[in-house]
């Protein structure tokens, strides 16, 4: 599975779980272009979110992880 399928596709899965996911939209959108693998993508959103004090932007992104890893493990 290519990346941007797989990126997507974990989106559509954790949009109903987060509570924020035009946020998460628009940190993946800025985040993909600049990565080329999956690993590299969780690094950079763990990276995006370790200065951020709001707790539910944080949730959301381990939200969004967890679904990126189950994708990355069907594929």
């Amino acid at each position: 599975m290519k990346l941007e399928e797989a990126v997507w596709q974990a989106y559509a899965e954790a949009r109903p779980y987060v509570y924020n996911p035009d946020w998460i939209k628009a940190l993946l959108e800025s985040l993909v272009p600049k990565v080329n693998d999956i690993p590299s993508l969780n690094k950079m959103l763990e990276d995006s979110v370790k200065s951020i004090d709001d707790v539910t932007k944080r949730t959301d992104v381990d939200i969004y992880i967890s679904c990126l890893e189950r994708a990355q493990r069907r594929s």
